[in-house]
């Protein structure tokens, strides 16, 4: 098998007319998710262009079969071919296009096409876009089993009903972009504001606004003491987006603190649910749940999935949600692409990645938490 081998990308775009009229913003969103692609496949885009005619967009592609074993947790024995193929249903759910992959010889001739389609048949029309950037982890942050007695842990309701909000939930910039991690922040501010507490309304500029912003400065190198985003990525991961909530705020709030929970203990995601009104999670979805294998009304829950090609954690389609209710059963309510998602306790241990609660108001410290001591050390963390 050879180590490597060249291709190029036809992209067309199926989502209706350009957002400008010079394509610029389209362009942007395609940039974007080349540059996530990459940093999933480890694939090389060699070039890039906007085209005239039937095609947007041109890509020429390098191959690295070797360079994939080493990024991907799950191998098995991929052709340099069905990396490309990876790589384009990665460019096409993400940048709401149409791509054919033309293997070239290397005399440069095209000799097939296979057509990959989008995410774009969801949510009514509207697309619905993962983006969490790969899972991070970082020695420095905070664990809520430090300021919480574990025999409060299991004082939590055998339910808690899911908070409805007076508004629409709304996409906040996730239907064409891979801001999932700055829609999760915003849902939980919705959330949070739903009992009347005098705050701005959350917007879709001011989320998207916030995530330009981000990850701009993670581009430019100013991304504070995580930064665990990669630059050639649009996705930003869940720790440099709850920092930035943390520090700089999302739609005009800030979080006072956030840390990381016990993912797979059924009782720290009650307490995280029950006592912080939601909890925010990553998760690893496999493809058998995002479209075009299933839209949001042909798949009102997500289940438990049969491994196999289409059940397997998959990186590319890394997606960011919060929790706001659980049932006596451990099934979690999550609210994701502007609505609320049944998601099944098997399903969450075989998919979740990252789980953290953050605190939204000092002043008001949930039960049984010593949020006095896990201020001190989010104070301690920031000069390490």
């Amino acid at each position: 098998m050879p180590e490597t081998a060249s291709f190029v990308l036809l992209a067309k775009s199926i989502a209706g007319p350009r957002d400008s009229s010079d394509g610029s913003i389209a362009a942007e969103v395609f940039s974007q998710a080349l540059d996530n692609a990459e940093a999933q496949t480890g694939a090389t885009v060699d070039q890039a262009k906007v085209a005239g005619g039937v095609y947007d967009f041109v890509v020429d592609l390098t191959v690295d079969v070797a360079r994939y074993a080493a990024l991907n947790r799950e191998i098995g024995s991929p052709t340099a071919h069905q990396i490309a193929l990876g790589f384009a249903g990665a460019l096409a759910h993400n940048a709401a296009v149409t791509v054919e992959t033309v293997p070239v010889t290397p005399l440069g001739d095209p000799i097939v096409a296979d057509v990959v389609h989008s995410c774009t048949t969801a949510l009514e029309g509207r697309p619905g876009c993962t983006g969490a950037s790969l899972t991070a982890s970082d020695d420095r942050t905070l664990r809520l089993e430090s300021y919480v007695r574990k025999q409060t842990v299991g004082s939590t309701p055998v339910q808690v009903v899911a908070q409805a909000i007076a508004e629409e939930w709304g996409m906040l910039g996730n239907k064409r972009t891979g801001d999932c991690t700055f829609a999760a922040a915003g849902h939980a501010e919705q959330l949070w504001a739903a009992p009347g507490k005098p705050k701005p309304p959350v917007t879709t500029d001011a989320v998207y606004g916030a995530y330009v912003q981000a990850r701009d400065a993670l581009r430019a190198g100013a991304n504070g003491r995580r930064g665990r985003s990669s630059v050639r990525s649009p996705g930003i991961t869940a720790l440099d987006a709850l920092n930035y909530w943390r520090t700089t705020g999302i739609a005009d709030h800030r979080i006072a603190a956030y840390a990381a929970v016990p993912r797979d203990d059924p009782a720290w995601v009650r307490f995280a649910i029950d006592r912080f009104g939601c909890a925010y999670v990553v998760l690893g979805l496999p493809d058998a749940v995002v479209p075009p294998h299933m839209t949001f009304e042909t798949s009102p829950s997500w289940e438990q999935v049969p491994r196999g090609l289409d059940g397997r954690v998959e990186p590319r389609n890394s997606h960011c949600v919060i929790y706001i209710g659980y049932d006596q059963d451990m099934n979690l309510t999550a609210v994701t692409w502007g609505g609320t998602k049944l998601t099944s306790w098997p399903f969450h241990q075989d998919y979740c990645d990252e789980m953290y609660v953050a605190l939204h108001d000092a002043a008001h410290a949930p039960s049984g938490v010593n949020v006095t001591k896990w201020l001190k050390d989010v104070a301690k963390a920031e000069k390490a």
